[in-house]
């Protein structure tokens, strides 16, 4: 059994490495949704947000006189980290729709406490049809901050909630005990340090040293081969005795007295939870309402410490737990009411501070009661079953016409669609599905464009391909698989420094087994540019790594950098045997 190697002392949840490696993955904003395949079509989808603006058009009908329409103000909304923008963009289209005179009236503040995300969102397409109802702020949404004079009568957010800071608590008769996490790694662990070129690898102890050091940017790129290799050990000790802060105690113990504690349970506790919701409640008008959605546990019994978080390539969210939201709530003297169609999954909740009428509650229920995506998920999973019993266009349409016209720009759908009929080799009508992805989501439409781009060099246009993957790049930065596609129409093009250049990156940011296709690529644009020292360069590193970390490079590559790595040399002999003596 191997060794192992602590990286981390015992911490709290949010203080740990996988935490940090975690966070730091955001900074590469809107990019981090496509290469973390972070989900985002469920809760953003114009399904949902047709549900979402009917609700709100209903609290305005009850809140607010009749003669609302002829009333002469502004009604100020707010949604909170609002990520790709893609579901405001649905709000709105449909608020245009259903109440073209209170669209008019509408100001939505987009918000999220990421400023590069607020500046993309002002660069892009996606929001231009509602320019004139839109204001983008950067806006800490733990603590948000609303103008006096711009109170929200309506405010939501999505899957916020869950990237608040948590610590794990564990709860019995007896006791309650703070769950820190040990962070170890196994004294073989190796990984590829590709931040520089050529790449070199990292053992055990030059991991721990970048983990536990401060160059952020290392480990930011770094973070998706790290993270994999983390062993964690669950450390349990006494509230009081942990680092928890007297006011953070204070807060969990008061929630703690609330509950009928049966069996031993494990749950995420966030005092930041608490603080937003006080904010919140506090600065909305009196007659506001804030809509929520997001994933947890609606039930303290039996959960289990692996249920408490959910991971998305290197992404980490914590579930919430919603009977300590909700003590939250009331300890604002608001109310609420939550759906409850998922146990223990995503739900619905509405807070609010004026009574609502019942009809209003019961509208909400009967609008959320079921999950707004049960028709495309049905619809996906059909269409995950072509993929392995045939690709047919007819059964494509047989799929579609079971949903509605609203369902059917569904992003996820329109995606999976267009990648079938790829792989199938309906290439034409693969790129309209693809382009009709680009038409509804704009710059967003990220894998649409990767697909264009890659029936583009199929039918070897490749100034057009490079256009796609350059519009892939825009919002994914350290994307590796659009480099690699670019650098491929670079050669075409007889770019081949811009090819090499493309390579490098996304040997740069690879995570996987690709690394040793893109290296062998580096090599062969060398090779054509006729830089036979370059070209060496390429074929030697993986076999530098691979005699002191054996593991590492694929046995299957070695053969084949190997062989091109010993005729380069015996080309660069042959050349040093043909050139004249320095004396003559």
């Amino acid at each position: 059994m191997s060794k192992l190697v602590t990286v981390q002392e015992p911490a709290p949840l949010y203080k740990a490495i996988k935490t940090e490696l975690s966070n730091l993955c955001w900074q590469y904003g809107m990019g981090t949704f496509f290469t973390e395949k972070v989900p985002f079509a469920g809760r953003s989808c114009s399904s949902f947000a047709e549900k979402l603006t009917s609700f709100y058009l209903n609290t305005l009908y009850q809140n607010y006189p009749t003669s609302i329409h002829l009333l002469d103000i502004n009604f100020h909304i707010y949604e909170l980290a609002s990520g790709l923008g893609i579901l405001a963009k649905h709000f709105m289209d449909n608020l245009k729709i259903q109440d073209p005179e209170i669209y008019k009236r509408t100001i939505l503040h987009i918000t999220d406490n990421s400023e590069p995300i607020i500046n993309k969102l002002s660069e892009i397409s996606l929001l231009y049809d509602h320019a004139h109802q839109i204001e983008l702020h950067v806006l800490d949404a733990k603590n948000p901050n609303f103008k006096v004079d711009e109170k929200p009568v309506f405010v939501f957010s999505s899957y916020l909630l869950s990237s608040f800071n948590s610590r794990q608590i564990e709860l019995t008769k007896d006791s309650v005990k703070e769950i820190l996490i040990e962070t170890y790694i196994n004294a073989d662990a190796a990984i590829i340090d590709t931040t520089e070129y050529p790449p070199k690898a990292k053992d055990a102890q030059e991991i721990k040293e970048l983990l536990t050091g401060s160059n952020i940017d290392t480990k930011k790129i770094l973070a998706p081969k790290i993270l994999p290799l983390l062993i964690h050990k669950p450390v349990f000790i006494p509230v009081e005795e942990s680092s928890m802060p007297d006011n953070e105690r204070s807060i969990l113990s008061d929630f703690i007295k609330t509950q009928e504690i049966k069996n031993k349970t494990v749950f995420n506790y966030s005092y930041d939870l608490k603080i937003h919701t006080e904010n919140v409640v506090n600065q909305i008008d009196k007659r506001g309402v804030y809509f929520i959605t997001d994933f947890g546990n609606t039930l303290l019994e039996n959960n289990m410490i692996k249920d408490l978080n959910e991971n998305y390539g290197s992404v980490t969210c914590n579930t919430i737990c919603f009977p300590h939201l909700l003590h939250c709530i009331k300890k604002q003297k608001a109310s609420y009411c939550i759906t409850n169609h998922t146990p223990n999954r995503t739900q619905e909740l509405i807070v609010y501070k004026y009574p609502l009428e019942q009809e209003l509650l019961s509208t909400f229920q009967k609008k959320f009661h079921h999950c707004s995506s049960e028709n495309v998920s049905k619809s996906l999973k059909s269409l995950l079953k072509l993929q392995y019993t045939g690709c047919y266009k007819t059964q494509i349409d047989e799929i579609m016409s079971d949903l509605n016209e609203i369902e059917k720009t569904n992003y996820l759908i329109l995606k999976q669609i267009a990648f079938i009929l790829y792989t199938q080799g309906y290439y034409q009508d693969a790129f309209k599905y693809a382009l009709k992805l680009h038409k509804l989501y704009g710059e967003l439409a990220i894998d649409g464009l990767l697909l264009m781009g890659w029936i583009c060099q199929h039918n070897t246009i490749h100034e057009d391909a490079v256009n796609c993957f350059n519009q892939v790049l825009v919002i994914c930065s350290n994307d590796a698989t659009a480099y690699a596609a670019k650098s491929l129409s670079n050669l075409f093009l007889g770019q081949t420094s811009e090819s090499i250049e493309n390579l490098k990156k996304a040997l740069f940011y690879c995570r996987d087994d690709s690394i040793w296709q893109f290296a062998l690529g580096i090599g062969l644009a060398y090779l054509r540019e006729g830089n036979i020292d370059e070209a060496a360069t390429a074929y030697s590193w993986p076999l530098n790594i691979q005699n002191k970390f054996p593991d590492l490079v694929p046995e299957s590559q070695i053969s084949e950098f190997q062989n091109t790595l010993n005729y380069l040399i015996k080309i660069h002999k042959a050349r040093n045997q043909n050139q004249p003596d320095s004396g003559e």
